[in-house]
């Protein structure tokens, strides 16, 4: 379910952001923690922590491409 996803990556966008994380950094956290919310149902079904998203991103995303 793809209802959040938006406001999920602004929110966590945002969040990189207010910790001083590079833009790139702000945006992997992002697609990450978006990614993780559209595979649960609802707009609030995917709210998690910061290491939540952190596990996540680690766990499914990160493929060796890290440049």
């Amino acid at each position: 379910d793809t209802t959040g996803a938006g406001d999920t990556f602004n929110a966590s966008f945002l969040y990189g952001v207010s910790r001083g994380w590079t833009l790139r950094e702000c945006a992997e956290f992002a697609n990450a923690a978006a990614a993780r919310a559209i595979g649960f149902m609802g707009a609030r079904g995917g709210v998690a922590t910061a290491a939540a998203v952190e596990q996540f991103k680690e766990q499914f995303l990160t493929g060796g491409n890290q440049s």
